[in-house]
């Protein structure tokens, strides 16, 4: 799940989690979030889903070298 905080917005780890869990049924609760600045749109201002696969790629490949 991508994650776009607003500004000056701090959030803990399991916060976001936590709250999922309370209004969402468990099988529809991210295992994993992602936080970036803004999300990736094209010029007509839909979100380009390709975009954010290669940026969930590469988180993938940086967790997995750390």
């Amino acid at each position: 799940c991508y994650v776009v905080l607003r500004d000056n917005a701090v959030l803990e780890s399991g916060e976001l989690d936590a709250y999922c869990r309370t209004i969402l049924p468990s099988v529809k609760t991210p295992k994993r979030f992602l936080t970036v600045a803004d999300l990736p749109k094209s010029d007509r201002g839909k979100i380009r889903r390709d975009a954010l696969k290669e940026l969930w790629a590469r988180q993938q490949e940086q967790e997995s070298i750390s």
